[in-house]
């Protein structure tokens, strides 16, 4: 037999940690799993026969009455299920069944969310009133942190118990503040729109003072004994996290209710603050910075890809609240976040989802929901190859610097403009990327010398190799003479930094191949041009017989 750390017995199997199955019947099988799982199931099957009965007990109230005090027995009942919940989270925790405490209270807080849905579905009927149960809402939320923090253990600071009581108030009088717009503009929707923003400001706000007090908070990694998960500071996240989903969907309803859009865009907010809520879950978790890390943190840039792509965000960058979740900001926003948490726990690979947020940032600048897809991707792009350049030069990493010469080579190859006007050069667009890149990876090749991959260099000259025979005509012009001045300037600066005779090797071979086509163009007189050639040749090699004749004697 062996004892759980919440209380529960599970026989086991000697020198394994799995119960023991063999020859029991389906009763004691079925005894065994829930002595395993506790009361966690139970308490889940509870709150789900509550809120529905509630559901079913609220639908005739809201279809048939004026007032809102039919709802209040309503409201009433949930507001005691929450007690109810303490209470027994309370009696759980005295009795050491954590793991079943952990169920209890992540129930509790859905349930403080839920009782504030229940109580704005009826809040316009009777403003004045509505601000009362709202009032008591509010107060024994507080009251409810309190008791999780001081008998139950969570470690709450003192900036979370304000932030999430915050939150708890803001759920209960934001609807109100709603149905008070109804009532003195019910045709101003834009006016709607920016009292549902004030609340998703401070929905933000109470949550991002919980976010930045964790982060700050170092005491928990000097710890000798982890506590458990229920007493623990991951749990405040987890929480927090829960809260900030329940109010989501508290908005969500709430536009629906109200008549306002409700386009995704519009939820970036919660999505960038849940994930750095998530990024300190694994920083309290103590997992080593790894790519799990890099994809959580790549989740909000995701869904504002997403959002634009379905063009579903609709804040315009005027002055408003709507303002945090126009892309440039919210990008801008995220990376601040990314930055400080990276600062905080010496994450450094994560400044480059930061350095991924000032691009969206410079990509999306002056965003307008009336053409979601004009998009600045020249700047994005010349930003991205000047950023990449300069950090691989000062780091002395000549890989990013190739990664910049192909992130270039690859813009310019989607630029109409650019298409144009290398055609008034006479040249094909293949053979001016050619250009690019062979001149973009010659130049590193004269920065780094050996440093740079072979490859790197080899693709340089092949690059250049390609573009003076695109710009070679096909029949002999003066160009020529202007291409040979290139080809001579480039080898002398490649042999006088690098020493390499490869380059000779490979700017000569584009004369080499139009002189064959030119004379295989002049017919028989390509047998007298050859007859030069051979001339010359013959006097090379007398030249060099003389030289050893010299030298021998």
């Amino acid at each position: 037999m062996k004892m759980t750390e919440g209380g529960s017995i599970i026989p086991l199997v000697a020198g394994k940690g799995t119960p023991d199955m063999r020859g029991k019947t389906d009763w004691e099988l079925l005894r065994d799993f829930f002595n395993f799982t506790g009361g966690s199931i139970f308490y889940c099957i509870s709150a789900v026969l509550v809120a529905y009965g509630v559901v079913k007990l609220l639908g005739p109230v809201l279809s048939d009455t004026e007032t809102i005090l039919a709802a209040m027995p309503c409201i009433g009942t949930l507001a005691v299920y929450e007690l109810a919940l303490l209470g027994v989270l309370a009696l759980i925790v005295s009795r050491k069944v954590v793991d079943d405490a952990i169920s209890v209270t992540l129930i509790l807080v859905i349930y403080m969310v839920a009782t504030s849905v229940a109580m704005g579905s009826v809040a316009e009927r009777d403003l004045r009133f509505a601000v009362y149960p709202a009032a008591i809402g509010t107060i024994l939320g507080v009251g409810k942190f309190y008791i999780l923090r001081r008998f139950i253990g969570i470690p709450f600071g003192t900036l979370s118990m304000l932030g999430l009581s915050g939150l708890v108030a803001v759920n209960y009088f934001g609807p109100i503040l709603m149905a008070h717009s109804i009532q003195t503009d019910a045709a101003n929707e834009l006016g709607r729109r920016g009292v549902w923003f004030l609340v998703w400001v401070g929905i933000l706000l109470t949550v991002g003072i919980v976010w930045y007090e964790r982060l700050r908070d170092r005491r928990e990694t000097t710890r000798d004994k982890s506590p458990a998960l229920l007493q623990s500071p991951i749990m405040v996240c987890i929480l927090t996290i829960i809260l900030l989903a329940s109010s989501s969907v508290h908005q969500y309803a709430s536009a629906y209710m109200f008549a306002i859009a409700k386009p995704m865009g519009d939820f970036l907010g919660a999505i960038g603050l849940g994930t750095l809520l998530l990024l300190n879950i694994l920083r309290l978790s103590k997992l080593p910075f790894g790519p799990g890390h890099i994809l959580v943190s790549c989740i909000p840039l995701v869904a504002l890809g997403y959002a634009i792509h379905e063009k579903a965000v609709a804040a315009t960058g005027s002055i408003g609240l709507d303002i945090v979740v126009w892309p440039p900001v919210f990008c801008a926003l995220m990376g601040i976040g990314y930055l400080v948490t990276a600062r905080k726990n010496g994450w450094h690979n994560l400044n480059f989802v930061a350095y991924a947020c000032a691009l969206g940032a410079v990509l999306t600048a002056g965003y307008s929901p009336l053409h979601p897809w004009d998009l600045n991707t020249a700047a994005f792009g010349v930003t991205l190859f000047v950023s990449l350049m300069a950090y691989g030069i000062i780091a002395w990493k000549p890989s990013v610097c190739f990664l910049a010469v192909a992130i270039l080579t690859l813009g310019l190859s989607q630029t109409p403009s650019f298409t144009k006007g290398v055609v008034a050069w006479q040249l094909t667009p293949y053979g001016a990327l050619a250009g690019v890149i062979g001149l973009g990876c010659t130049a590193l090749y004269l920065i780094f010398l050996r440093q740079l991959h072979v490859a790197g260099r080899i693709i340089g000259f092949i690059g250049l190799a390609a573009f003076l025979y695109d710009f070679l005509p096909s029949s002999l012009s003066s160009r020529y003479a202007l291409v040979l001045v290139i080809a001579v300037v480039i080898t002398v600066i490649v042999w006088l930094r690098t020493r390499d005779r490869l380059v000779f090797l490979f700017l000569s071979l584009p004369f080499g191949v139009r002189i064959y086509i030119l004379a295989k163009q002049i017919a028989e007189w390509r047998f007298v041009a050859l007859g030069f050639l051979v001339l010359a040749a013959g006097v090379v090699m007398s030249i060099r017989k003389s030289k050893r004749k010299s030298a021998i004697e």
